[in-house]
């Protein structure tokens, strides 16, 4: 909301006074709302003191702006990003039943190998399987997508609450330049005040940014820090190897205590419990058995998935 109002004398007559008057129009913020005031003064001020009611005034008119029309846009486009972010969900979900829709479960051993080219006593030959993890590549998770670092940086360097600081900084330095332009002596208070916002804010958002890079290091050291490795049945041998170098036809030995390596059709067990509460949030360990239970490879007995533990027997 803009009002205006103008100043007049008391008893409402012209002033004679007021004939060689200097206008001056001077916005402020309160509340929400811009005012426009206009005041008159009896005798034409100085260069400084106009620049200072200026230099005010667009301070006062920034912030209006910021409280009247910045803020509600801000919060009417969060309502919007809701449904997009149930729209979102939805598709996600809908990738997961995509996902999903397998069958390995519910087809025989025999089927089971002939699809894969492999054997159960024997397990896949060394050539057969480099082919396949020269095809499939690693057994790995697919990482997320890593933001470049100069976004990161300027990320520390301009959000959230620098970007207030970096408009205080703007508004000091114009201040400053706009005195220095009508005075011989310009009062340099806003200068040091705009140089010293500019740096607290430069040297907060480069500790902030080598802070987050180095947490992110020390994250990505943990995951070689403890390599995980699998027993595996090749040209019917077993043989350890690491986790992420097996391969889809391989045969593989858990034992109590072990980490499943990858997701697992089990075709050999007894009395196997796997811990699914990373994965599922189940707090009991589930049993597993070579017979498929249910349609919905979630929910079947005869698969185990990766990253869950075997806390009982062998399989």
């Amino acid at each position: 909301m803009i009002s205006s109002r103008a100043a007049s004398s008391d008893d409402g007559q012209k002033n004679p006074m007021l004939a060689n008057a200097f206008v001056v129009l001077s916005l402020t913020a309160e509340d929400g709302e811009i005012e426009v005031r206009i005041s008159i003064w009896n005798s034409c001020p100085t260069g400084q003191e106009i620049c200072h009611s200026i230099a005010h005034s667009a301070i006062f008119l920034f912030l209006g702006i910021l409280a009247e029309y910045v803020l509600p846009v801000r919060s009417h486009a969060s309502s919007h990003s809701r449904p997009k972010e149930k729209h979102k969900k939805a598709e996600s979900l809908a990738d997961l039943k995509e996902e999903l829709d397998i069958d390995f479960h519910q087809i025989s051993k025999e089927e089971l190998c002939r699809r894969f080219g492999t054997h159960l006593n024997n397990g896949l030959t060394h050539a057969k399987a480099k082919e396949i993890l020269l095809r499939d590549g690693l057994n790995t998770l697919t990482p997320p997508k890593v933001k470049p670092e100069w976004v990161k940086f300027c990320k520390n360097l301009f959000g959230g609450f620098s970007l207030l600081l970096w408009a205080g900084t703007f508004l000091s330095l114009m201040s400053y330049v706009m005195l220095a332009a009508t005075s011989d002596k310009p009062d340099e208070e806003n200068l040091y005040l705009g140089l010293v916002l500019a740096a607290v804010v430069i040297i907060t958002g480069m500790f902030s940014y080598f802070q987050e890079r180095k947490s992110s290091k020390i994250m990505e050291s943990f995951k070689s820090m403890v390599p995980q490795f699998a027993t595996v049945v090749r040209e019917g041998e077993k043989i350890t190897l690491r986790a992420e170098e097996l391969v889809r036809g391989d045969v593989v030995e858990i034992k109590s205590g072990d980490r499943v390596p990858a997701d697992v059709r089990i075709v050999e067990c007894q009395g196997l419990k796997v811990d699914n509460s990373s994965l599922t949030g189940e707090s009991e360990p589930q049993s597993r058995s070579p017979e498929c239970t249910n349609e919905n490879p979630l929910e079947t007995k005869n698969l185990a998935f990766f990253s869950t533990n075997c806390v009982k027997k062998k399989v």
